[in-house]
């Protein structure tokens, strides 16, 4: 909170929610000292089973994610120092998914930022594997490591539809379905359209987990609604 007469316009930081601390990697912490230095007040916190907060970040849920994410903006807005007319979301990673999902069902949120959006979460964009085959070529896999990640990646998604459980050991790691089962039903680019706030979309061109097309792709898409301030 800066030290200067409110109210004060305010940001809330979401972060990759699934493991992602308040600082995340160092990125927020610089953002939050600079916005605050600008007179914003800045909220970021430690996800479900991160840092200095509860619960289990093994066995949450998007649903479960999102609904911390409502759970910050609501004390957010009812701090006294903050004018609860001036609240901008930023979201960085797949905290971008959360945060445009606020920004579309709340209507406290006047404009929005998303960072490196990791938003091709499950359904149509993760089956067409377009973030595989731009990791792929910028990490000059060869044609056949290729074709044995898109197929691992198909047999994955082909598990967790399959399984009755809420558990399942793939690729020898321990996973959480329910979890996967809802970003496979996700359909981000519904979301987006829904966003009526000014958005700013960030995205580096070295970015080697996020394809620089899933951003080219929320653009279109809030193009396609109608929405007319975006960059």
């Amino acid at each position: 909170i800066p030290k200067k007469k409110g109210p004060l316009p305010a940001v809330l930081l979401l972060g990759g929610m699934n493991g992602s601390d308040r600082e995340n990697q160092g990125l927020f912490t610089q953002l939050a000292g600079q916005l605050g230095d600008w007179g914003f007040a800045v909220l970021r916190f430690d996800s479900r089973g991160i840092g200095s907060s509860g619960g289990s970040s093994l066995s949450a849920t998007s649903g479960e994610q999102y609904e911390d994410s409502i759970a910050a903006l609501d004390y957010l807005l009812h701090r006294k120092e903050i004018d609860a007319d001036r609240v901008a979301v930023i979201g960085h990673g797949e905290g971008a998914f959360f945060a445009s999902k606020l920004a579309s069902d709340k209507k406290n949120i006047k404009a929005l930022i998303l960072m490196s959006p990791m938003i091709s979460l499950g359904g149509e964009t993760d089956i067409s594997f377009d973030n595989l085959s731009e990791m792929a070529k910028k990490l000059n896999w060869d044609d056949q490591y290729i074709k044995l990640a898109m197929k691992s990646r198909m047999e994955t998604i082909e598990t967790v539809k399959k399984a009755k459980g809420d558990w399942v050991s793939l690729l020898r790691a321990r996973c959480f379905l329910k979890k996967l089962r809802e970003d496979l039903e996700a359909n981000p680019i519904d979301i987006i359209r829904k966003v009526e706030v000014p958005v700013l979309i960030l995205h580096g061109k070295e970015d080697e987990l996020v394809p620089a097309k899933a951003a080219s792709t929320l653009d279109k898409a809030l193009e396609d609604s109608g929405n007319i301030n975006h960059k």
